[in-house]
């Protein structure tokens, strides 16, 4: 049997800074590979964050009311 190391990367939170989020992907990946990781797990929502707010993510969402052919439908 074939033994796998994993690694579990805890981070800071990134809100709509991807490029910050990316520079920390590649970073803790290459800390994990120089210590033998062959799977590098990341927290859920890593990338995105949760929405906390009604309007958090106001400028990520379609809102099928405000569609002009939302009368469709």
């Amino acid at each position: 049997m074939k033994n796998v190391r994993i690694a579990a990367a805890q981070t800071v939170e990134f809100r709509e800074d991807i490029e910050g989020a990316l520079t920390c992907v590649a970073e803790v990946a290459a800390h994990a590979e120089a210590e033998g990781a062959s799977l590098l797990c990341f927290p859920e929502g890593f990338l995105q964050g949760y929405l906390t707010g009604e309007d958090a993510g106001a400028d990520k969402t379609l809102w099928i009311s405000r569609h002009p052919h939302s009368g469709l439908c």
